[in-house]
């Protein structure tokens, strides 16, 4: 996630990646000869996510008064900053990774307990990562080391929020990815939505097949508790990536049933409308 701060940019990665993308910043800042200054926020400052319908009720029961925390007018993945304005939080942005309405909360680390504190006396529960994951999956929302990598690109994740093809557009690794569109890719990201007779749950390396032909391999599955089955990522053979085909997944030498599909799994119950993939 990158945060516009006016004359400061906030990035919040993947807690895996936090010093590889420190690293390729700095190279490039060397590249450029830029005067820019990369500090490491990581220990000092802690970031709680607050998602459901229920968020800007929990957002308010920290206390910030509405004229300096008005949490109405903000779009998605618009942000406030507060560093000014002697709240707990320093930033408060409408986002998340669960496709619901909801405010990820960046504080100092000091106020960090003060905050869950607060909205755990409010009535509000924690969540777990695998709760968590869940609302990824429904979303098709993609996940570092699993649908994104340092071989993986936005082509073939078809991950059009990161990259919008275009002829003004000019970033570092742009004409690499535009000369991809132009020749195709062997591989894509597609959904599988699996058999409610199928009680396992696909995990990172299980194989597709159609028939005795294999065409992919899952990089994400988990049970969703809305659709009472099991769902998955994969990256499959492009000339297989077909809506509803049928396929079978391998999971422990045993195979079963699942069909492509185009995620969201889960049409989000939110403000946001359908998420951008």
């Amino acid at each position: 996630m990158l945060y516009n701060l006016g004359d400061k940019w906030l990035i919040v990665t993947n807690a895996v990646n936090t010093s590889k993308i420190r690293e390729w910043l700095e190279q490039n800042i060397e590249r450029f000869k830029l005067s820019v200054k990369v500090l490491d926020k990581t220990l000092e400052w802690v970031l709680i996510a607050v998602q459901g319908p229920k968020a800007i009720k929990a957002i308010e029961s920290l206390g910030a008064p509405k004229e300096v925390l008005d949490l109405q007018p903000l779009s998605f993945l618009e942000n406030v900053l507060l560093e000014k304005a002697g709240a707990r939080a320093l930033i408060v942005s409408r986002s998340g990774w669960t496709g619901e309405d909801g405010f990820e909360i960046i504080a100092e680390t000091s106020d960090g307990e003060k905050i869950l504190r607060l909205l755990h006396d409010e009535g509000f529960t924690f969540c777990g990562l695998a709760a968590r994951d869940s609302l990824r999956m429904e979303m098709g929302f993609l996940l570092y080391e699993h649908e994104i990598d340092e071989n993986t690109t936005p082509v073939e994740a078809r991950y059009w929020l990161v990259f919008t093809p275009g002829p003004k557009i000019d970033c570092i690794g742009c004409r690499a990815l535009i000369e991809k569109l132009k020749k195709g890719v062997e591989r894509v990201r597609v959904g599988l939505k699996l058999s409610k007779k199928a009680r396992i749950i696909p995990r990172k390396g299980d194989r597709v097949f159609i028939e005795d032909i294999e065409i992919g391999v899952i990089t994400s599955g988990a049970y969703s508790p809305v659709l009472g089955r099991s769902i998955a990522q994969a990256y499959v053979d492009v000339r297989h990536a077909l809506l509803g085909m049928k396929v079978e997944v391998e999971r422990k030498g045993k195979r079963y049933s699942a069909k492509i599909v185009e995620p969201p799994f889960v049409q989000p119950i939110s403000m946001l409308g359908k998420p951008v993939l």
